[in-house]
């Protein structure tokens, strides 16, 4: 696929390591970093939240241009305001075009992969040549500051991946669910937040998505050259237990959000952009992309990416 474009856009508030310290203590805080690996995170403030933060950005006439010639547009989130509407009325009311078909997708840190494999299959087929997926996420409007376990570790942030269509593209999937482990990770209402049991999110990571990843490699790679691995950044301690599963593959995953925090379906967007920002990629790179959490679910591809930022 070719990639014309990705941004990104965070909560305007950066809750910073510095932050947490004087909240919780340093040496607490300190051991949170050591193992999570996030530094800095950012926040939405009371008077506004993703979702209106994603319609300021759509006021710039390059991107809204982009959403407005999409024949498919994707957006995935978690995040409404009530059962109905869905996130997309509130997001693209003024910047949709009528022969746009728009989907919700309610999905959590596997949600880009799953779109990515929802816009793959209507490329085959007829005028359905361009797409954004738009990625959303709001945990902070679900998650009391004064909560240790997730506060530290989620920002909020919504991304606009474009791409396009492209002859003889390379896409293989997989993709599987442990839904007995929903409660891993799951709102209650009783607490009135979020709730995130993360031994059993490692667990799930170790047990259903590591394996499925080597299997995708080992059905598809023997052939094929992956140049660059992008995972989910659920936490430094999960990046460093998939890449010492995956080391016998020559794969090695990067661990980049140190100073933005885990920002759900929009990580793997980030990381993409982060890894071709500065250059031109004339040839296509052919790319591991995992993605993991709520549900608990998870989508694995490998897929060419052509990077060509055509915004300006």
């Amino acid at each position: 696929m070719k990639y014309t474009g990705i941004e990104i856009f965070f909560g305007s508030i950066p809750f910073t390591h510095e932050k947490l310290c004087d909240e919780i203590g340093k040496d607490l805080a300190e051991k949170i970093k050591d193992k999570t690996g996030f530094k800095n995170r950012y926040i939405t403030s009371i008077e506004k939240d993703i979702i209106e933060i994603g319609k300021d950005a759509l006021k710039s006439k390059p991107l809204a241009k982009k959403i407005f010639e999409a024949d498919l547009v994707i957006v995935v989130s978690e995040y409404v305001q009530g059962i109905i509407p869905p996130p997309s009325s509130r997001l693209l009311e003024e910047f949709i075009s009528p022969k746009s078909l728009v989907l919700d997708l309610n999905r959590g840190c596997s949600g880009f992969c799953e779109a990515l494999v929802i816009a793959n299959a209507f490329f085959k087929m007829e005028n359905f040549n361009k797409a954004v997926i738009v990625t959303a996420d709001n945990y902070s409007k679900i998650i009391k500051r004064n909560n240790r376990s997730l506060a530290p570790i989620f920002s909020d942030a919504i991304a606009f991946t474009c791409i396009e269509a492209e002859e003889n593209d390379t896409f293989y999937s997989n993709y599987g669910y442990d839904f007995s482990r929903m409660y891993d990770l799951i709102y209650k209402n009783e607490l009135g937040e979020l709730y995130m049991n993360g031994a059993g999110l490692v667990t799930f990571v170790k047990n259903r998505v590591i394996p499925k990843i080597k299997e995708l490699i080992e059905e598809n790679g023997d052939s094929i050259e992956i140049d660059h691995f992008f995972v989910h950044q659920g936490s430094k301690l999960i990046i460093n237990a998939i890449n010492q599963s995956t080391a016998s593959h020559d794969l090695k995953a990067e661990f980049l959000s140190e100073d933005i925090g885990n920002i759900n379906s929009s990580t793997i967007p980030f990381l993409i952009k982060s890894k071709f920002q500065s250059e031109i990629i004339e040839k296509n790179q052919l790319c591991l992309l995992s993605g993991f959490g709520v549900g608990l679910s998870f989508c694995n591809v490998i897929t060419n990416i052509r990077y060509r930022n055509d915004y300006n």
